[in-house]
């Protein structure tokens, strides 16, 4: 057998939420700075798990926006915005632990927002 052999018993699970694996694409924002793109690993109540193309910096406010995939009663989009703490930060990704969670509809954009007022006016 190669490696090393231990009789160490496996360390236990220290989290006190389930995760769940994801596999979703988010866009981040440290502090009040530009977005960036990543990609959401897994979810619990109590935070979450991201890679990012670049280290972030331990302690550092991070706000998480991640396009739900599930409509809002068939119809409206929905985003699931987090606040937290980078927590954990290494090759494998970010870990946030999260101070504020919401859900939000999702902004349809401003082209399909002025069609739709050019719409109501043709109608009145």
């Amino acid at each position: 057998m190669l490696g090393i052999e231990t009789n160490a018993a496996p360390l236990p699970d220290r989290r006190k939420q389930i995760r769940f694996p994801m596999v979703l694409r988010l866009q981040y924002r440290l502090g009040g700075g530009p977005c960036q793109e990543g990609h959401l690993v897994n979810l619990s109540s109590g935070g979450a798990f991201f890679r990012a193309a670049e280290p972030v910096r331990v302690g550092a406010r991070v706000e998480l926006s991640v396009p739900w995939p599930y409509l809002l009663d068939g119809n409206c989009r929905l985003q699931l915005r987090i606040r937290g703490t980078v927590v954990r930060s290494d090759s494998f990704g970010v870990a946030v632990q999260s101070s504020r969670h919401e859900f939000r509809t999702a902004s349809k954009g401003k082209a399909s927002l002025k069609a739709a007022a050019m719409a109501l006016r043709s109608s009145a």
